[in-house]
């Protein structure tokens, strides 16, 4: 084999090597941030959860849902087999390059469900919890009807582990509203 040869080769494997290893990143950077997943395994489910914080769970309730796509965060937890048994406690991860404070992403929620005529929520309660050592506003609205339709949720955001914001709605009907559960999750995280 001559020298000209040998060389057009070692060029070739270099360039195949630095067009796989190319790929290789493309492909776990669009698996990361371009491709959506969704799961409804609970394992799955409970690695993504604790992707965003540390927590524990009420007793009787377990991840069901989550989902991670375009960079944002999702866990569904509730009880029971299926989300529509009993209260879901939704946590939810905006990416930090969105930019979105936590300051205001509970009032800006909440002008959203006041302009939603379906539901016809009204603010309740507003109280003061603690997450991650820190004060957060927690918001319970709940409709007003007074049958198997009533609807109550809760909703408040504070920093993630990583610095982005986090935000947790919990939603139910009155009848399965558990609110020593949800008092018992958000005390939990850190």
């Amino acid at each position: 084999m001559n020298k000209e040869l040998k060389i057009a080769l070692a060029i070739i494997a270099v360039a195949l090597v630095i067009c796989l290893g190319v790929s290789a990143g493309a492909f776990l950077v669009a698996r990361q941030f371009v491709i959506p997943t969704s799961t409804d395994d609970p394992a799955q489910a409970a690695r993504l959860g604790h992707q965003i914080v540390d927590y524990t769970l009420p007793p009787g309730f377990r991840e069901q849902q989550a989902s991670n796509a375009f960079g944002y965060k999702m866990v569904m937890i509730g009880m029971g087999t299926s989300i529509s048994e009993a209260m879901v406690i939704t946590l939810m991860e905006f990416p930090a390059w969105q930019g979105m404070g936590q300051e205001g992403l509970p009032d800006q929620f909440g002008q959203m469900d006041e302009e939603d005529s379906e539901l016809d929520l009204g603010t309740v309660t507003t109280q003061t919890v603690m997450i991650r050592g820190r004060r957060v506003t927690l918001k319970t609205s709940e409709s007003a009807e007074q049958d198997e339709l009533a609807y109550r949720q809760a909703w408040c955001s504070f920093s993630s582990k990583g610095g982005s914001t986090v935000m947790i709605m919990a939603g139910g009907t009155k009848d399965a509203w558990d609110q020593k559960a949800l008092d018992a999750f958000l005390a939990s995280i850190r």
